[in-house]
Parts: C-alpha cells; sequence; structure tokens
C-alpha cells in the first residue's frame, strides 16, 4: 500500500513538472521524479530556448542597455556582462515573464525599475555618456552569447550573502545564481 501511494506521488509530481516545462525540477530537488516519465514509455516535453531572438529591437536593446547601466553600471565591466546575460536568461526561462518587457517590468526584481529609473525611454543625453557606452558594449557581448554565469537567472549585490537563491558565481560584488 505505501509503496503504491509513493509511485502516484512521483508519477503526480513528474506530470506537474512536465506540464510547467521541466526547466526547474532540479532545483525543487525532484529531478528524478521526471524520469517517471520513460517508466511509462513518454518523452519529456523540453522547453523551447530560442526566446533570445525576441530581444534584437531597438527598443529592447536600449531597455536592456538602460537596465543594465542602471542595476550594474557602478560595478566593474565584465559584471556588467553577468548582468545582462542573466536577464537574457530570464528571457529564455518559462518561469519568468515573457520578452525582455516582460523580465524588466512584470518581475519587480529591479530596484531601478521600481524607482522608476528605467521607463523604457532612454534620458536625454544618456546616448553619449561613457556609462551607457560601458553597458552597451556589455549587452552586445551577452547578446553573441557570453555568459560567465553559466546560465544563472538571480542575483544579488550583496555578494555570496542572498538566501534567496544558491550563489553559483560571484563578478565584481555581485553573486549570480539558480
Amino acid at each position: 500500500m505505501k509503496r503504491t501511494v509513493f509511485c502516484t506521488i512521483i508519477i503526480v509530481c513528474a506530470l506537474s513538472i512536465a506540464s510547467c516545462g521541466n526547466a526547474h525540477a532540479k532545483l525543487d530537488g525532484i529531478s528524478t521524479a521526471a524520469g517517471a516519465f520513460s517508466l511509462l514509455g513518454e518523452d519529456v516535453p523540453v522547453p523551447a530556448l530560442s526566446r533570445i531572438e525576441d530581444v534584437t529591437g531597438e527598443d529592447d536593446i536600449s531597455l536592456l542597455i538602460h537596465l543594465v547601466a542602471s542595476e550594474a553600471g557602478g560595478f566593474p565591466y565584465m559584471t556588467q556582462v553577468c548582468f545582462a546575460a542573466m536577464v537574457l536568461n530570464r528571457v529564455e526561462d518559462p518561469y519568468f515573464p515573457r520578452g525582455l518587457r516582460g523580465v524588466v517590468f512584470e518581475s519587480g526584481d529591479f530596484s531601478s525599475v521600481l524607482a522608476g529609473k528605467v521607463t523604457g525611454t532612454l534620458p536625454d543625453g544618456f546616448e553619449n555618456s561613457r556609462k551607457y557606452r560601458i553597458a552597451k558594449k556589455a549587452v552586445d557581448e551577452a547578446l553573441d552569447g557570453r555568459d560567465p554565469t553559466n546560465g544563472a537567472v538571480y542575483f544579488s549585490t550583496a555578494a555570496g550573502k542572498s538566501s534567496a537563491f544558491t550563489p553559483s558565481y560571484e563578478c565584481g560584488g555581485m553573486s549570480f545564481g539558480f
């Protein structure tokens, strides 16, 4: 009886995970539950990872540059690359809002957005600033595929001190993780 209940729970968990895209099953500590599908002869669905193609418009790139400059502009260049890559990882992750604008404005995770500094419109003269040029270079590098964080989707400016996620990469005063 206990074995039947346990197997039923595992299968229900596996179905739930699969219906959510299975992207974060390993983070919930039940990654083996998804393996129950192979016992049933079904394939585990794989989420599409091509949402970066949505971040090609000039407005989206400007928004990302503004966000990087506002959130990570006081950090070293490589930290800005990491931050831009982390935002792009969120765009690809099905657990975050759809598209760059959704990630930036709907997630509620960016203090510069909450403070009204990043609104989707660049401030006058911002494109001529040194901060803009550095952030633009970092964004270009991240858009070209550079991701020192190895797929991180969370960040903290309190390097190594966040309890909200498991830090896996520290860069210039920021922690990145899953």
